[in-house]
């Protein structure tokens, strides 16, 4: 669920989301025709590795584990900078966006 007032008028959450989709989409299209062209001009199965990878990371991002696993070991290792990690509403809405597409 997004956390925002419904009720401020001009609200742009809308096309701020749309854009974030389109850039997402761009970025996760680019990435997959690059590994694909990879594969197909390299004939081996080298590829399978990156994109195991790929869904690895992409499955612990878009879930958030890479956030907490930074913010744990920024509490042990520098308490100054934990805060700056905390989740905005422009993180929140990227998180959504993500999830959506």
């Amino acid at each position: 669920r997004l956390i925002f007032d419904r009720g401020v008028t001009s609200e742009q959450t809308q096309f701020v989301s749309f854009a974030l989709s389109v850039v997402h989409a761009l970025a996760e299209s680019s990435r997959l025709a690059g590994l694909l062209v990879g594969a197909i001009l390299e004939d081996t199965y080298d590829w399978i590795a990156p994109a195991l990878l790929s869904l690895f990371l992409n499955l612990a991002s878009r879930h958030g584990w890479w956030r907490y696993i930074l913010a744990r070991t920024l509490l042990v290792v520098a308490p100054g900078f934990a805060p700056l990690l905390r989740i905005t509403l422009v993180d929140k809405l990227h998180d959504q966006v993500k999830v959506c597409f």
